[in-house]
């Protein structure tokens, strides 16, 4: 009996052995679990930036989770915490959170919840989103014993959101047209601008086809649409410039850029548009047009046109004219005329002699006023010279009756000079010297009458030959001699070279002006002699200097089609670097526009082989040729010459946005800038101011020759520690 009590008592205590085993086993998973769960909430939390929080009112104690890694503290100190809580929650939202909590601590809410910035030790305040409830209460007088909750940093939310009501806001207030269309290119969403700029209402344009509210039966707007989109459809991006014509019939001029939206399979499922009116823009570039073409007193083509009409008619000739006559015109004696009407009373009369032009001249393919009171006519000559003779009389014969200005009868004459393509010259430059050199000799005989270069009353064959013969002899006999204008540094005040400019030192005349043989030397090869001598003195000079201890000065030498055109210039100035034993930057070469025109392959070779040896290359009178921009472009420049035309005229707003935008535009393609023809200080003070490298003109030197050129050196070396005045 004892042995069988025993034995049961034995196997019972196995078994509640094994129980107490299996239960602390599962008790042991329960924890396991457990701990798992409470470290994928904390990690879920921590992710998610959610920290919790438990206060235990009655006690004072406040127990937290995930602080340090959210906000950077922790809350140790209760009683610390709730009296410097305007060290923890930000000034502006401490009373507002303390109202909240009062009222959910009253039992008037049935929960707390607040949005409000709190301090972070590395990103200063963070906004955090706190949410907490009463868990127990006092029975008897319902005071607040516990208190848990969850307090989650929203900080990236907020920049979020803060980023969208940016972005809406730009949608909604941006000057420019916005759209957002579908992957069938139905409109989603428009700005109000857009709906402004298309004449339409939301209503009428949401849902539907970015293209229903163009005039569909406008065969250029469907052309227009067709090709944005095919550009869409191979490359989900359109930019360019488009005409729309809206139903109403109105014309905009649009540039408009359309980008595709893809998602992470890449395909698009959104095109984003934004569009900016170009219709004020497109006006101010027909003004500015205007002003840069056209004569704003007198509402004739301006200089620059009529230039660049002969530049038109030179290049693509005889297409268009086989042989036509630059006129030029002047009044004589209107100096007079302008002090006795007053300025005003001047202008008035300056428009009187321009309609008279135009109503007299209806043949003329342009009627222009170049400046003041010169002005110029392109007349065809279809059978000979005679009928540009007849022209000019019944010009001459318009001006004999009387004009009426300020109540005051007038009685203006003219004079009229003329040269003819081809006959007396196939480059601008030489047609305009000489149709301006017949106008002189008009002008020297009394005025109030006509020549034609090279006529027999001008200069007969026989006085072309004898001329031709004396430029030879004065070569050979060394008559010719470079006279020097300075250049002056804008920034140092200082000299920083010279131009080396021509002269005839001729035995009986005296010295004659280039003007004068420059012309007839260009039409043979004389002009390749001369600049040959212009080189040799040059670089002679230049070697004269450096000796004297002028080795910074530069001096620039023009050079023309001929010398580049005989293929020899390259080597005949590595002769004279070398002969001369100066350095290759002290030597600059001037190439004016008409050298630019033929052989251009031939030209790019010989400025190569010039920057190769560091001689830097100048456009010489930018701003007056058809192509300027174009040879820009097409030819790599150092220095970019503003032509004296355009600094005479400063002062006039249109011209002073011309020559802003030539010294921007140079500044911006990093070149040097010259002005020449600077006679006022009114000029020099403007050009400076406006950035201008440097100037040149009779306000700082007329040219000279080399002695004086180096007497003017040595009275800047002794001023050198003063700024250069210009008197």
């Amino acid at each position: 009996m004892a042995m069988r009590i025993r034995e049961e008592l034995e196997t019972n205590n196995i078994l509640l052995e094994q129980k107490v085993k299996q239960r602390t086993a599962d008790i042991e998973s329960i924890n396991a679990k457990l701990e798992r769960s409470h470290q994928n909430l904390e990690l879920a939390h921590e992710t998610a930036g959610i920290a919790s929080w438990d206060w235990d009112i009655e006690n004072q104690k406040i127990e937290t989770s995930n602080f340090p890694q959210i906000f950077g503290y922790n809350i140790k100190n209760v009683e610390h915490y709730i009296s410097h809580l305007h060290d923890f929650i930000h000034a502006e939202d401490l009373e507002h959170v303390k109202e909240i909590m009062r009222e959910h601590l009253r039992g008037n809410e049935d929960r707390y919840e607040a949005t409000f910035r709190v301090y972070h030790p590395t990103e200063r305040w963070i906004w955090v989103h706190d949410l907490g409830r009463i868990t127990q209460r006092d029975s008897e007088t319902n005071r607040a014993l516990r208190m848990v909750g969850i307090r989650r940093n929203i900080q990236n939310e907020k920049k979020a959101e803060e980023s969208l009501k940016l972005s809406a806001s730009v949608f909604k207030k941006a000057a420019q047209g916005i759209f957002v269309l579908d992957d069938k290119l139905n409109y989603v969403d428009v700005n109000p601008f857009y709906l402004k700029l298309i004449e339409s209402n939301e209503d009428q344009i949401i849902g539907r086809h970015a293209f229903d509210i163009l005039k569909s039966s406008n065969v250029d707007a469907q052309r227009i649409n067709l090709t944005i989109l095919r550009q869409l459809m191979s490359t989900g991006e359109f930019e360019g410039e488009v005409v729309e014509v809206l139903r109403s019939g109105r014309e905009i001029p649009l540039w408009m850029h359309i980008n595709g939206i893809r998602d992470s399979h890449n395909n698009i499922t959104q095109y984003i548009g934004i569009v900016t009116d170009l219709t004020e823009r497109k006006a101010s570039e027909k003004r500015l047009s205007y002003l840069e073409t056209y004569d704003t007193l007198t509402d004739l083509p301006n200089r620059t046109y009529f230039n660049n009409l002969i530049h038109s008619y030179l290049t693509e000739s005889p297409r268009l004219l086989k042989r036509f006559a630059v006129i030029r015109i002047n009044l004589d004696r209107f100096r007079y005329h302008n002090e006795y009407l007053t300025h005003q009373g001047g202008d008035e009369l300056l428009k009187k002699v321009a309609n008279r032009l135009r109503r007299n001249n209806s043949d003329a393919v342009v009627i222009a006023r170049l400046n003041a009171d010169d002005f110029a006519m392109i007349l065809e000559v279809k059978e000979n010279v005679d009928e540009i003779t007849d022209s000019a009389k019944k010009i001459l014969e318009s001006f004999e009756a009387p004009f009426h200005v300020q109540n005051k009868e007038l009685m203006l004459n003219i004079s009229i000079g003329a040269a003819i393509y081809p006959d007396h010259g196939r480059q601008m430059d030489s047609l305009n010297n000489y149709a301006e050199l017949a106008l002189l000799e008009a002008k020297r005989i009394g005025g109030n009458t006509f020549r034609i270069y090279h006529s027999e009353s001008r200069l007969s064959t026989e006085a072309r030959i004898n001329l031709e013969a004396e430029i030879r002899r004065a070569i050979a006999q060394n008559e010719l001699a470079v006279y020097y204008q300075p250049k002056v540094d804008t920034k140092t005040k200082k000299v920083h070279g010279f131009e080396a400019l021509v002269r005839w030192n001729h035995p009986e005349r005296g010295v004659i002006p280039p003007a004068q043989f420059i012309p007839l030397a260009e039409e043979t090869s004389l002009i390749t002699d001369i600049g040959r001598v212009v080189l040799e003195q040059t670089c002679a000079q230049i070697k004269v200097w450096n000796d004297l201890g002028y080795q910074d000065i530069a001096v620039s030498v023009n050079i023309v089609v001929q010398q580049i055109q005989r293929g020899s210039l390259v080597e005949e100035i590595d002769c004279l670097l070398q002969k001369y034993k100066i350095k290759p930057h002290q030597l600059l070469l001037e190439i004016t526009e008409t050298s630019l025109m033929e052989n251009i392959d031939e030209v790019r070779q010989v400025m190569s082989a010039f920057h190769q040896r560091n001689i830097k290359i100048a456009l010489d009178d930018f701003g007056t040729g058809y192509s300027s921009l174009a040879y820009l472009g097409m030819y790599d420049f150092d220095i970019i010459k503003i032509d004296r035309s355009f600094v005479s005229k400063l002062g006039q707003a249109n011209q002073n946005a011309i020559v802003r935008a030539i010294i921007a535009m140079a500044k911006a393609m990093d070149k040097k800038i010259v002005a020449e023809g600077v006679q006022t200080q009114a000029q020099y003070d403007f050009l400076s101011d406006e950035g201008c490298d440097y100037l040149q003109g009779y306000l700082i030197a007329k040219p000279m020759p080399a002695d004086l050129a180096t007497e003017f050196l040595e009275i800047q070396n002794i001023q050198q520690n003063n700024p250069l005045k210009m008197h």
